[in-house]
């Protein structure tokens, strides 16, 4: 959790935004959940501060749902869960034509 507050803190009082975080923190998909929870997490920690960053903090706090589903932010997960499944796919492709290639060596051994 240290290592995100310190992302969040650096990229906090310039042009912040979700999305940036979730780049920086180099998000999965499948780590959707997960990376949401450590923005609130990280916003809780520098907004228990008594600094310029916590106001900013304390701001996206009380406005989190609105920023976290927001149309780009989920823009952004079905950009990486898009990508994702087109690695899985030509993986797939990869492994199936490997398998091609076995079966044919095998069938012509025979």
């Amino acid at each position: 959790m240290e290592e995100y507050v310190k992302i969040l803190q650096e990229m906090i009082l310039d042009d912040f935004t979700v999305i940036k975080f979730f780049r920086r923190m180099d998000c999965a998909f499948s780590q959707k959940d997960q990376a949401k929870e450590c923005l609130r997490e990280a916003l809780k920690i520098l907004a228990s501060k008594d600094d310029e960053c916590s106001r900013k903090a304390k701001n996206l706090l009380g406005n989190f749902d609105i920023y976290t589903n927001s149309y780009s932010v989920e823009d952004f997960w079905n950009g990486l869960k898009t990508r994702e499944e087109r690695g899985k796919m030509h993986t797939d492709q990869l492994l199936l034509e490997e398998k091609k290639v076995s079966i044919y060596i095998l069938y012509c051994r025979l």
